[in-house]
C-alpha cells in the first residue's frame, strides 16, 4: 500500500539577516563618555560606502519575520507580499568575547512603544532571558570541568562560579 503525500502550500516568508556594520570616529573630548556620545551624533552623516562588515553567517542566524500562505495557484502572488508589514523590531545584546563583559543595547523604537504593548513584550524577553541564564549555568559548569585537571585553577574557579551563582562554596 502507498502512502498518500502530505498536502503541500505555498508561502511567502519573509526572512531577516543581521548586519552589523563598523566604523572608526575620530573625536576630541574630555572623557570616554563624552567622546561615545559624540562619535554616535556624527556616526549618522557617514557615507554607506565608508561602513566595513556585511553579514556573517558563521555569527549570527536567519530570523524568519512574516509568513503568508499564498492562496491556490494565483499569479500574483508578489502581490501579497506587498501586503506583508514588517512590525518586527529587535533590540541587542551586546557581549565582548576579549572581556566577558554583556550589555543590553536599548533602541529608540522602544521609547515610542505604548506602555501595555512594551510590558507584554519584556515579559516574552524575560522568558527568554531565563533560559540564557541556563547557558550561563551550563557555561559554568563547562569551565568548571576543564579546569578540574588543575588543581589551583580549578579551586579558584569554583570561587568564581560561586560568586557569580550567588551559591555558597561547598
Amino acid at each position: 500500500m502507498e502512502k498518500k503525500a502530505a498536502k503541500e502550500y505555498e508561502y511567502l516568508v519573509q526572512v531577516l539577516r543581521p548586519v552589523f556594520e563598523l566604523a572608526t570616529i575620530r573625536v576630541r573630548a574630555g572623557c570616554e563618555e563624552e567622546a561615545q556620545l559624540l562619535a554616535v551624533e556624527q556616526a549618522a552623516e557617514i557615507p554607506a560606502g565608508d561602513w566595513l562588515h556585511k553579514f556573517s553567517s558563521e555569527d549570527y542566524a536567519y530570523d524568519c519575520v512574516t509568513v503568508l500562505e499564498v492562496e491556490g495557484d494565483r499569479e500574483n502572488a508578489n502581490e501579497d507580499a506587498e501586503f506583508m508589514t514588517d512590525d518586527t523590531k529587535y533590540v541587542l545584546l551586546k557581549a565582548s568575547l576579549a572581556t566577558g563583559e554583556g550589555e543590553l543595547r536599548l533602541q529608540p523604537w522602544l521609547y515610542q512603544t505604548s506602555g501595555l504593548m512594551l510590558a507584554d513584550i519584556c515579559d516574552d524577553w524575560a522568558g527568554a532571558l531565563s533560559d540564557l541564564s541556563k547557558l550561563s549555568e551550563e557555561g559554568w559548569e563547562q569551565l568548571i570541568e576543564e579546569a578540574s585537571t588543575h588543581t589551583t585553577m580549578s579551586r579558584t574557579i569554583q570561587v568564581l562560579a560561586s560568586i557569580a551563582r550567588r551559591k555558597p562554596i561547598a
